[in-house]
């Protein structure tokens, strides 16, 4: 499995399934409906850790902070 997804994918499995659960936060976070749930809320829903490395991982993909980017969103 890690030969396969690094020739196919350029990335271990884990980096993979690290980057589908960042975006699927990214995606609650930016749904009008996931904004009565609390961030730490939506990182459990997708088994991410509340920690710096999860918000490094999210402002590396995003250029942004989980935080920030609700902020912005809920000033619309």
């Amino acid at each position: 499995l890690q030969l396969l997804c690094q020739d196919r994918f350029g990335s271990t499995p884990m980096d993979l399934l690290r980057q589908h659960r960042l975006d699927a936060f990214h995606q609650d976070l930016s749904d009008s409906k996931s904004s009565v749930k609390g961030i730490s809320q939506l990182l459990d829903r997708w088994n991410l850790p509340d920690s710096k490395a999860t918000r490094s991982a999210f402002m590396e993909r995003f250029g942004q902070s989980p935080s920030e980017l609700r902020r912005r969103l809920l000033k619309r």
